[in-house]
């Protein structure tokens, strides 16, 4: 039974051993819980290093961005229209008007390789609700379909309620309808550089990953896609675990 300790921003929390199969669980009992965790897996006797497990995690309570985890951000479309973010137990995106979004990222790249994201989204009226995984070599995100990347998320009042969008073009899976709103949606990228994403813990999307690099930049987002249309979208319970 390997030996393990868990540290919260340097700072050892607990110590034990994994089961017989190398797992172990255990709740903590944090002040905050949008602290950074790295939790070591010691390696049998005689190895020389140990592996990492890194994870970022926030539930968005209080009325503050955590602005050592995330930066804001907000578009404008081409005419009058507005964009707000606020945090308020989770973070909104308020939006009128078509290209009018805010959002915002994880401030450094993380490395996804057999690691895993996951999030709870909720549309509001014309306003989807997204999560983007994009290649750290594109820092900007302007919309889904428009560069490298996966956008996944939600859409109330359109007619591809569920997409995911992978790449520039249309998107590689659009559905006419969703499990729920809110809904909890998780992207894996697994050992054998395969990407899965789940809808509410059901697999919808899984194809090898095409792209050079594993360290990426994580957006939760919100944008009106409707003219003179608008709503209040919002994200929840953001989970990052490295691999």
């Amino acid at each position: 039974m390997a030996p393990y300790s868990a540290y919260l921003n340097g700072t050892e929390l607990t110590s034990g051993r994994c089961d017989v199969k190398g797992h172990h669980a255990e709740s903590l009992s944090l002040s905050t819980h949008r602290s950074k965790i790295d939790v070591y897996y010691e390696r049998r006797r005689l190895a020389a290093a140990s592996d990492a497990l890194n994870a970022v995690w926030d539930d968005f309570k209080g009325t503050k961005l955590d602005a050592s985890t995330w930066d804001a951000m907000k578009s404008s479309g081409l005419s009058g229209g507005h964009a707000n973010l606020y945090q308020k137990e989770k973070i909104f995106f308020e939006c009128y008007h078509a290209g009018w979004g805010a959002g915002i990222k994880l401030n450094e790249p993380v490395d996804i390789a057999g690691g895993s994201v996951s999030v709870r989204l909720k549309s509001g009226g014309y306003v989807v609700s997204e999560v983007g995984i994009l290649p750290s070599y594109r820092p900007v995100f302007i919309a889904p379909g428009t560069g490298d990347g996966y956008v996944t998320g939600l859409w109330e009042w359109g007619v591809n309620k569920f997409h995911i969008y992978r790449g520039s073009g249309g998107p590689v899976l659009s559905k006419p309808g969703f499990v729920g709103n809110p809904e909890t949606i998780k992207f894996t990228l697994d050992d054998d550089n395969v990407v899965h994403i789940f809808e509410e813990n059901n697999e919808v999307f899984s194809e090898p990953y095409p792209y050079d690099t594993t360290l990426c930049n994580i957006y939760l987002s919100g944008v009106s896609w409707y003219w003179l249309g608008g709503g209040v979208s919002w994200a929840d319970n953001f989970v990052y675990v490295s691999g």
